[in-house]
């Protein structure tokens, strides 16, 4: 065969030429390039989920009690449209906050307990389920908005393992952060997908998950309303992959869409918001004092995400001091470091376009929880990074790139993320044995913030179980110290006067907490319990009379109520309500004792014997009664 036959038969397809050989070698270079995202995904998903392993069998703490523990409104799963309509407590006279809007994460909730009830192990397991898959798709999303596989990997084991998710991963309603951010991501990477997608079929498939996983972002938290602005973001630095930037009609439609679903969002939101939560520690304050503040509470933030060492449940407001200037060190650190990423991200915009995308989108997802634009809830928080440290486990991966762009220091980029990674995940363990429980809790936060107001009364509540009531009482003290108007502390304080029989004293802070919150429910019972005690029966059946009309679903005002009616002999009033509390609440012992004995002393021996008899059984066999009730 001639020279010249044998160099054409080489460039004939598929008869084993250069081009067959070039294709077959990108085909094989593409085969092992997805499956080491896969295999990257599966690693950082397993690393979230094992590193959170010692949580699933913590107890309720915080505000998983009266958001799932104590939530009636989710125990119905029928409730399921409204939940889309109202707060995360409904209409319930119960708890006074109506500021909370997230939807789709109350329906988890309501599916948890549809499924095993009020059993925390649930909760926890599917908090983990979704950190684990949030891990998965941050390496994901790196990959498809820069393609480079290995640094999304280091991206995504930093994320499963960074011990400042400890808070929303560990806390039952931390999986709204979890449920935002993993809407975010997959919104994200479906629109970069659906863009880039060769055929319409694909695109529009990719965009329409795009779109859903947006609205699946917005209702489950607020913070995933910023999803389009890290798209926007994504076209600026990735300046090869432009769609919308190129009014690309695929793109302008999916953005369009985006917009509907915000409107739509915030449409909703504004209807069912009833009340605003603003922290304490900002009333009184200026808005340039607190955008002071709230910059150097951003460089504190960058502080723990790069050393996680020292974390608090709550930074009460001696530990987020107020700054009143810009000259105030702190301050002038967060301008400094401000300016430093700003210059990072014009630096790397078109050498390192991971490093300038990450940057913003720590900088994007900080600012709307960050105090600056308006004051939210809380003056610092380590469950609001969740989000925003997606784009700091970016930045680190980016600077590893540069490490792992130069074969020769590859191994010292996987030294490193080996190392951050065993430090980071061996304080994530160790700080998840603080959530086991609200005293565990308490006596952590205690240590790094001992004058909260809210681990005080926490932990005061525990002494008060066992016994102790001077250990419960020289909390409240610090309590009311730092927040002389905290109801929770001064219901509680009442309850300790009201346990050692000093009524007058209970009365006063009873009345206290209810100037503050005058449809304190547990406080206007207790407040009729105590003024009974002191023979004060007129005012008391007043002020029980407010709590039944305010919460007729619950039984304890019925119960004081037949009490003092007992007492006065009042049977005119007694008999009535008697009836009525054995229909409203066939199976509580306390309003049978209480019913029973009115029906006897009016003359219906036998009614009132089978009612006790039923008061016994439901005491179970106790015969030991006590006629008033309280709420704790």
């Amino acid at each position: 065969m001639s020279r010249k036959r044998r160099n054409r038969d080489r460039r004939q397809p598929g008869t084993g030429g250069p081009s067959a050989r070039q294709a077959s070698s990108a085909d094989a270079t593409r085969r092992r390039r997805e499956w080491w995202l896969l295999a990257g995904a599966a690693l950082a998903s397993l690393l979230g989920l094992l590193v959170y392993a010692n949580t699933l069998n913590a107890e309720f703490t915080l505000d998983d009690v009266p958001i799932v523990a104590e939530n009636e409104f989710l125990r119905d799963l029928d409730n399921t449209p409204a939940f889309f309509t109202t707060n995360y407590w409904g209409d319930s006279p119960k708890f006074q906050d109506k500021s909370l809007y997230r939807p789709l994460t109350i329906l988890t909730y309501a599916l948890n307990y549809a499924a095993h009830g009020y059993n925390p192990f649930g909760y926890h397991f599917i908090n983990i389920l979704l950190h684990g898959a949030a891990s998965a798709m941050v390496v994901m999303l790196f990959a498809v908005l820069f393609g480079q596989t290995p640094v999304a990997i280091f991206a995504g084991v930093i994320f499963a393992v960074h011990p400042i998710h400890t808070e929303a991963v560990a806390g039952i309603v931390g999986r709204a952060e979890i449920m935002a951010a993993l809407g975010t991501m997959a919104c994200c990477a479906s629109y970069a997908r659906g863009v880039m997608a060769p055929t319409q079929l694909g695109s529009a498939v990719w965009l329409t998950l795009s779109v859903f996983a947006y609205a699946f972002a917005c209702f489950s938290k607020e913070i995933g309303f910023i999803a389009p602005a890290l798209i926007l973001l994504w076209e600026l630095t990735a300046w090869n992959q432009r769609s919308l930037l190129r009014f690309q009609p695929r793109a302008l439609a999916a953005f369009v869409v985006f917009i509907a679903i915000a409107a739509m969002y915030l449409y909703l939101r504004g209807h069912a918001i009833k009340t605003i939560s603003k922290n304490v520690g900002f009333v009184g304050i200026s808005d340039i004092d607190r955008i002071w503040t709230g910059l150097r509470v951003c460089l504190e933030y960058v502080g723990l995400l790069l050393a996680p060492i020292t974390l608090s449940a709550d930074y009460w407001v001696t530990n987020v001091p107020i700054a009143r200037g810009i000259t105030e060190p702190g301050v002038l650190g967060a301008l400094g470091a401000l300016a430093l990423l700003v210059g990072a991200m014009v630096w790397s915009w078109r050498r390192v376009p991971l490093l300038a995308w990450s940057i913003g989108a720590f900088l994007i997802a900080l600012f709307p929880v960050s105090n600056l634009p308006f004051a939210i809830g809380v003056m610092k928080a380590e469950r609001i990074l969740y989000t925003a440290s997606i784009g700091f486990v970016g930045a680190m991966a980016a600077a590893l790139s540069l490490l792992w762009s130069r074969t020769s220091l590859r191994p010292v980029a996987m030294v490193a993320v080996f190392t951050a990674a065993l430090l980071y995940a061996g304080r994530t363990w160790t700080r998840n044995k603080d959530w086991q429980d609200n005293r565990v809790l308490s006596e952590a936060t205690l240590r790094t913030s001992p004058e909260s107001v809210i681990f005080n009364t926490i932990i005061a509540t525990e002494f008060r179980k066992d016994g102790n009531n001077e250990g419960a009482r020289r909390h409240l003290e610090i309590a009311l110290a730092g927040q002389p108007d905290n109801t929770t502390s001064l219901f509680n304080r009442g309850n300790i006067e009201l346990d050692e029989k000093r009524f007058e004293e209970a009365v006063g802070y009873y009345r206290r907490a209810l100037a503050v919150e005058p449809k304190y429910l547990s406080a206007l019972n207790n407040l009729g319990r105590a003024l009974a005690e002191l023979k004060r029966f007129d005012e008391a059946a007043e002020v029980l009379e407010k709590s039944r009309g305010l919460r007729p679903d619950s039984p304890a005002s019925y119960v004081n109520l037949l009490s003092i009616y007992i007492q006065t002999k009042n049977m005119g009033r007694a008999l009535p309500l008697a009836e009525e509390a054995l229909r409203r609440f066939p199976d509580v012992a306390a309003v049978h004792w209480n019913a029973g004995s009115v029906l006897a002393m009016v003359g219906r021996k036998e009614e009132a014997k089978t009612i006790l008899r039923r008061a016994k059984m439901l005491d179970g066999g106790s015969t030991k009664r006590d006629i008033r009730t309280s709420l704790d």
